[in-house]
C-alpha cells in the first residue's frame, strides 16, 4: 500500500511540474501570477486591411482551409509581461478561435489554442513594423477576433485543428506513461511473489 502511495505522489508531482513548466504565467500588474496557457499559434503577417469586413474577407481569401468569421473589434488593448521570454498576454475575452493583432500598416493572424480567455503570443515571431513589444505604453492598438471552422496551416506548415477534438497536453501522456510503468511494476512483484 505504502508503494502505491509513493506512485501517486510521484504522479501528482509530474503532472504538477511539466503543467507548469509549461505554461505562460503573467508577471506584475493586476494580473500578477495569473496562468495564461500556451504560446498560440503564430500564422502570418500581413499588411493591415482596414474595417473588421475587409480583415474577414482578406483572411478567408489566404486560402487557410478555414471559414472566419468576426467576433469583435478592441481597440487600445493592454498586454502584459509573461514569465517567458518574448512573451505576452491580454484578456481576449470574448474568447473567439483567431486573433488579429494590428498597428497602423500591419497585422498578425494567431490562432488561439491554450486558454481562450487569453491572447497569448511571442515577439520574435513579428517583423519589427509590428512595434511590439511597445514597452513604453504595453497596448495594441486593435485587435480584432475571429471564429473559424476546419483546420488551418501555420507559416511553419504544420496543421492543427479547430474542429472541437481535444488534444491531449504532454503532462497528460507523462502521467499515463507513469501510471502504466507503475502498475507493470506491481504486477511484475505479484507475479515474483507466487
Amino acid at each position: 500500500m505504502k508503494f502505491l502511495l509513493n506512485i501517486g505522489l510521484a504522479m501528482s508531482l509530474t503532472f504538477a511540474a511539466v503543467s507548469h513548466s509549461q505554461a505562460a504565467t503573467i508577471v506584475g500588474g493586476i494580473y500578477d501570477g495569473t496562468d495564461v496557457g500556451f504560446v498560440d499559434t503564430f500564422i502570418g503577417e500581413y499588411d493591415k486591411a482596414g474595417s473588421p469586413t475587409q480583415e474577414q474577407a482578406f483572411i478567408n481569401s489566404l486560402g487557410l482551409s478555414t471559414t472566419f468569421s468576426f467576433t469583435v473589434k478592441t481597440e487600445d488593448v493592454v498586454y502584459y509581461g509573461t514569465d517567458m521570454s518574448d512573451v505576452f498576454a491580454f484578456d481576449a475575452t470574448p474568447a473567439s478561435d483567431y486573433f488579429l493583432i494590428k498597428n497602423a500598416q500591419r497585422m498578425a493572424l494567431f490562432q488561439n489554442l491554450a486558454d481562450l480567455d487569453w491572447g497569448v503570443f511571442n515577439t520574435t515571431s513579428l517583423s519589427s513594423a509590428m512595434n511590439l513589444p511597445d514597452t513604453s505604453s504595453y497596448e495594441i492598438s486593435h485587435v480584432t477576433r475571429f471564429n473559424g471552422s476546419g483546420s488551418t496551416s501555420s507559416s511553419s506548415g504544420t496543421a492543427s485543428s479547430t474542429s472541437g477534438f481535444g488534444v491531449p497536453e504532454p503532462s497528460t501522456y507523462s502521467l499515463l506513461g507513469l501510471a502504466a510503468v507503475a502498475f507493470g511494476f506491481v504486477h511484475r512483484r505479484r507475479q515474483q511473489k507466487v
